[in-house]
């Protein structure tokens, strides 16, 4: 059996998060205590607060503010 190439394993990788994440904003996933959240344009700041969570990017830029500093990664 053929090992899959990178670019098979990251159209895989998409495809997935697309069906957990099919449009903007929060998702219920089967698993009571874990959700899915995309977000596809930058919007303006606004005070959010989550409780704590684990954060997997999967493409583009991020930025974060915090105490008025800002982070970003990608």
């Amino acid at each position: 059996m053929a090992k899959a190439s990178s670019a098979d394993e990251l159209r895989e990788i998409i495809q997935r998060i697309t069906s957990l994440t099919p449009g903007d904003g929060r998702h219920s996933t089967r698993l009571a205590a874990v959700g899915a959240f995309r977000e596809s344009r930058p919007h303006k700041l606004k005070p959010l607060l989550y409780d704590p969570f684990i954060i997997f990017l999967a493409q583009g830029r991020k930025r974060v503010v915090l105490d008025g500093k800002a982070y970003e990664y990608n």
